[in-house]
């Protein structure tokens, strides 16, 4: 049972929470081998200034406010 938490400083609206919800357990369904509907997501809103992010570190384009970490945690009983 993963569970995601999406953090960000940035205010999504109800509806593109629930489209990157989306497309993230279709992700884990798909790569991770994640039972369907094993969806355990959490929002999490900071305000600007309690996140700092490197915006140029390892990436091609930088980073913007929009930026949204994902935090996975996950395991299988044994």
């Amino acid at each position: 049972m993963p569970m995601i938490r999406f953090i960000t400083s940035y205010t999504y609206d109800n509806a593109q929470k629930l489209q990157m919800s989306k497309i993230v357990q279709n992700a884990m369904e798909q790569f991770f081998d994640t039972p369907k509907n094993d969806r355990f997501h959490i929002f999490e809103h900071f305000n600007q200034g309690q996140i700092l992010v490197d915006p140029d570190y390892w990436v091609k384009t930088a980073r913007t406010e929009r930026f949204i970490l994902l935090y996975i945690t996950s395991g299988k009983d044994s």
